[in-house]
């Protein structure tokens, strides 16, 4: 366990041992390290984010996410700028101080239009924006940041 945590690349050996652990009590020591290291770096406090799933439309067929275009039994949604204000006001009012804006990959998603939601909800809510919606343009990432967006998934 050492190895693993010390190690600037971890040894896959290393790792392939880790993960076939199959004695509970090898499996205790290797849970008890990981928790360890966990406080030693963020404590032992929960942070809660709240999520708002603004849009289930995807472009992409991942095979393991539920959202891929292909799923044609998923009832697709697409909120409005209002409604996820509403929601994140909602989020706002919990008194939790991280909101992930969150949506399928989606090629139509108005990069300038998103900015100045982000803008918006930056002046109105006192709270940290993530944003989770796929792989975008290196321009649109940028234009977020200048807009108020604290973090990218």
């Amino acid at each position: 366990m050492n190895r693993l945590y010390e190690a600037d690349v971890p040894d896959k050996a290393d790792i392939e041992y880790a993960l076939s652990l199959k004695d509970p009590a090898q499996m205790a020591e290797l849970f008890a390290f990981a928790d360890e290291i966990c406080r030693r770096h963020v404590g032992n406090g929960i942070l809660l984010r709240g999520i708002v799933e603004f849009s289930n439309y995807c472009n992409n067929t991942c095979e393991y996410c539920g959202l891929n275009k292909t799923n044609t039994t998923l009832t697709r949604y697409k909120l409005t700028d209002r409604q996820i204000l509403n929601c994140i006001e909602q989020v706002a009012n919990t008194g939790i101080g991280t909101v992930v804006l969150q949506s399928g990959e989606q090629a139509d998603l108005d990069a300038n239009r998103f900015a100045g939601l982000i803008r918006e909800i930056k002046t109105k809510f006192d709270i940290a924006i993530t944003l989770s919606v796929g792989e975008r343009p290196f321009d649109d990432y940028a234009m977020w940041k200048e807009a108020g967006a604290d973090r990218y998934l």
